[in-house]
């Protein structure tokens, strides 16, 4: 595509197969699979830690549930808890 101004702008032009590259994929293959003949797989750490995440039970279901419906009932709202969300969000925000 190309851009001439504000007003003059022109969509992308043909593309000449023939003056694209041929690539043989069937001869391509990984580097390690040349050299060995065996294909191999490696897992960084944070799959690893995001499988073993993802495997860890639901321990704190019943407790949120609980805050859930305390939320619901308006029995969550306590004036201890607002000035310690108060006091948390000036101390992060005294700097800043």
């Amino acid at each position: 595509m190309d851009v001439n101004g504000l007003n003059n702008i022109q969509g992308a032009g043909k593309v000449n197969f023939d003056k694209v590259a041929k690539i043989d994929l069937s001869r391509a293959q990984a580097p390690d699979a040349r050299k060995s003949g065996v294909d191999s797989v490696q897992i960084s750490d944070v799959a690893k830690y995001l499988n073993a995440v993802a495997k860890m039970p639901d321990l704190r279901n019943d407790k949120v549930k609980e805050l859930k419906a305390q939320i619901e009932s308006g029995q969550y709202e306590s004036m201890d808890r607002l000035k310690s969300a108060v006091s948390k969000f000036l101390e992060e925000h005294k700097n800043g």
